[in-house]
């Protein structure tokens, strides 16, 4: 939004920009382009950089098994979460429905969890894939998904 439809020649205006954080976490750059009707500078790259600090922090964003056998097991995945420190929030549960995943605790902290998630010994050949979710008390984000995803190979029968 800019303060004024026409700023005069040498005059002074202010663009206003929001951007809604929703889904981004870490340092995010957004690049945007104010036209003008000076023959020199037409377009203006205009550039905003912050660093968004989420209620919940999950890391990884994404659980990716890759290509694994069903005769070999897949290494687990560290899924580490993290809630913003001094907001009185909580995580107050963390599972997944799919029969595929395993979730242990290795670390349960007061403003952070550390789950180990593994996958099962027996699974089916093709690609798999759920979610984990992990509960809070926020009102914003009472819940966050963590997608995940394995294509399991072997032989079909």
């Amino acid at each position: 939004m800019v303060t004024a439809r026409e700023i005069p020649p040498g005059g002074v205006g202010e663009v206003k920009a929001t951007f809604n954080s929703r889904g981004y976490q870490g340092s995010v750059r957004k690049t945007f382009t104010v036209e003008t009707n000076d023959p020199e500078n037409q377009e203006i790259r205009l550039v905003l950089r912050g660093t968004v600090v989420p209620e919940i922090f999950v890391t990884p964003r994404h659980v990716n098994f890759g290509k694994v056998s069903r005769k070999a097991p897949a290494k687990p995945v560290q899924l580490v979460i993290r809630v913003r420190e001094g907001d009185r929030l909580q995580i107050t549960k963390v599972h997944s429905e799919s029969p595929f995943i395993t979730l242990t605790v290795k670390e349960a902290g007061q403003d952070k969890m550390v789950y180990s998630v593994s996958l099962v010994d027996k699974l089916p050949t093709g690609r798999l894939t759920g979610s984990i979710t992990v509960h809070t008390n926020s009102k914003s984000f009472p819940r966050v998904q963590v997608p995940f995803q394995v294509l399991v190979e072997g032989k079909v029968q």
